[in-house]
């Protein structure tokens, strides 16, 4: 009798530390990120969604870099017509100054 009591009173106290550990395992496994160092397994279908998410942010970022590119080549179209334009003002300031100064000198020397 002494025995089979003692038998019993072992085996609910490992019961009783076996649900006890298995309790504060899953309540640690709860707060951990699946695919993390603290849980590295993870299934195939947070694989998924973690690569749809990345997938489509990797998308936008395509697309502004579209859109940036797109921007920087209008503004170097801009760039280079106003070059042009100041080209052209320079060179028609440069040739009027010579233009009217000699047509002031042709005045001047014939009157």
């Amino acid at each position: 009798m002494k025995f089979r009591s003692k038998f019993v009173a072992v085996t609910i106290m490992l019961i009783l530390v076996i649900s006890l550990s298995l309790n504060i395992v899953s309540a640690i496994n709860q707060s951990v990120i699946p695919g993390s160092d603290q849980d590295p397994i993870v299934s195939k279908s947070y694989v998924d969604a973690a690569f749809e998410q990345l997938s489509a942010q990797i998308q936008i970022l395509l697309d502004k870099g579209n859109e940036l590119n797109n921007k920087i080549a209008e503004q170097e179209k801009q760039i280079k017509t106003l070059k042009t334009e100041i080209e052209a003002l320079k060179s028609g300031v440069a040739a009027n100054p010579a233009q009217s100064g000699s047509g002031n000198s042709d005045s001047g020397g014939g009157g």
